[in-house]
């Protein structure tokens, strides 16, 4: 359905498969203390094959408030109630470095202000803005900017929500959405998981740049048909891109 949630959808195991990953860096690489790390295996059957090089860590922990839905906000705006007028997407509280997403809330300090939602050309329908991102992720090539070399996956795809997963060589994955709003523009959260160390759950610290630079190739194409999708820039999140090294 237009408001279809993959909130109560569950995954079937990930199947490991023989793969690498790229080199990750010195900023990756200081954040590896407390993370296990196993040996390569890739999650996607289209990930890079040097892969297999690459040591392993856990996935992270998939959200569990993915999808479209009126979201609770920290308090209440003047004239506007306790909720987002209407469904969107989760934002990016607490993860200013590793999501990005067309929805935020403006009482609370840990969310990164949201980004526009892209624009398709006038009189394009709400299915066909999503059937147009769509061809696009289906076509998209592992490992291009050095990203999401462990591949990628389809998991739930409606004709206004289409919810994806991309794994990074080194076995972390991000999820990413899209879905229509009711002006007809189309919101957007590529973000990073939560990740288990010593301390317990913690957010990813830096995503290295994987989730601008996804959302950077996929706003181009879209460009090519004419959308209005700007590209993420160090103007847009100077923090986000100085920790990424980007």
């Amino acid at each position: 359905g237009s408001n279809a949630s993959p909130t109560s959808f569950v995954p079937p195991p990930l199947q490991r498969l023989p793969q690498r990953r790229g080199v990750l860096g010195v900023a990756a690489a200081s954040w590896l203390g407390g993370l296990a790390v196993t040996p390569g295996a890739l999650a996607f059957p289209n990930g890079v094959k040097e892969a297999i090089f690459v040591p392993k860590r856990p996935a992270g922990a998939r959200p569990g408030d993915l999808g479209v839905e009126k979201r609770k906000l920290k308090g209440k705006l003047p004239g506007k109630g306790p909720t987002t007028p209407e469904p969107v997407l989760k934002g990016c509280s607490g993860q200013r470095l590793s999501c990005f997403s067309t929805s935020g809330d403006p009482l609370d300090k840990n969310s990164p202000e949201p980004l526009r939602p892209w624009q398709p050309p006038s009189g394009t329908s709400p299915e066909d803005a999503i059937a147009a991102i769509r061809k696009v992720i289906a076509d998209y090539p592992p490992g291009q900017s050095g990203i999401d070399l462990g591949g990628f996956r389809v998991l739930t795809s409606d004709p206004t929500y289409i919810y994806a997963q991309f794994e990074a060589g080194d076995g972390v994955i991000d999820d990413v959405e899209f879905a229509t709003l009711s002006d007809g523009t189309v919101q957007f959260r590529s973000g990073g998981r939560t990740l288990f160390n010593d301390s317990g759950f913690t957010p990813r610290p830096s995503d290295v740049g994987s989730n601008a630079r996804r959302l950077n190739y996929i706003a181009e194409e879209v460009r090519k048909l004419g959308w209005t999708a700007p590209e993420i820039t160090r103007e847009v999140r100077p923090d986000y891109f100085k920790e990424a090294g980007l």
